[in-house]
């Protein structure tokens, strides 16, 4: 793993069940292929945008998907979606770790990465991480307004309290009422005749 320096404010990014959910999963579940575009909403990552955009936040993919198309693909797929941020880089896989282990390769990427000291995750399963730092969104609906707020406070907010949890537990957040994508580049900006 590559290191980087850098010291803004990191979000550590799942795909399935943040940026894509409920209403995207049942409008491929009878599709034999789609691309991965096809499982990102575009209402999620307008979310996303936002999210990056007040923070100054940049994005490291934590999410399984990373083990199958990189981050550099991860970050294609985002920006074929609308994301108007920087995909910064991807968590180590560590080998023989099954994918829901993400806490410790959060974990291996900030010890990596001393610097960073803002830092939020969004996962929609339980990561044995800092509670402090977590947004675990509903798998049903994805990335909300409400994590959105959460996220926002959280780096706005440096606790000074360890970088690192070793609950292995997350509470279960309630639903809500009514509940009904190794570093990659910064994306260049399009040229005019694109």
């Amino acid at each position: 793993m590559k290191r980087l320096a850098l010291d803004g404010p990191v979000v550590f990014l799942d795909f399935d069940g943040v940026m894509g959910a409920g209403r995207v999963w049942a409008q491929n579940a009878s599709k034999r292929w789609t691309c991965p575009a096809g499982w990102v909403d575009p209402a999620m990552v307008a979310r996303l945008n936002r999210l990056v955009r007040r923070s100054g936040a940049r994005v490291v993919v934590s999410s399984s998907w990373r083990r199958y198309l990189g981050a550099d693909g991860v970050a294609a797929v985002l920006w074929a979606c609308g994301f108007v941020g920087e995909v910064l880089d991807a968590t180590p896989v560590i080998p023989g770790d099954p994918p829901s282990w993400r806490g410790r390769e959060i974990d291996r990427w900030l010890m990596a990465h001393p610097r960073v000291r803002a830092w939020v995750v969004l996962d929609d399963l339980a990561v044995s991480v800092d509670l402090g730092r977590f947004v675990r969104t509903d798998t049903q609906r994805g990335l909300t307004d409400e994590d959105v707020e959460r996220a926002v406070a959280i780096l706005s907010s440096t606790p000074l309290g360890s970088l690192f949890s070793t609950s292995a537990e997350v509470p279960v957040r309630p639903e809500a009422p009514g509940g009904g994508a190794p570093a990659a580049p910064s994306r260049p900006a399009p040229s005019a005749g694109q």
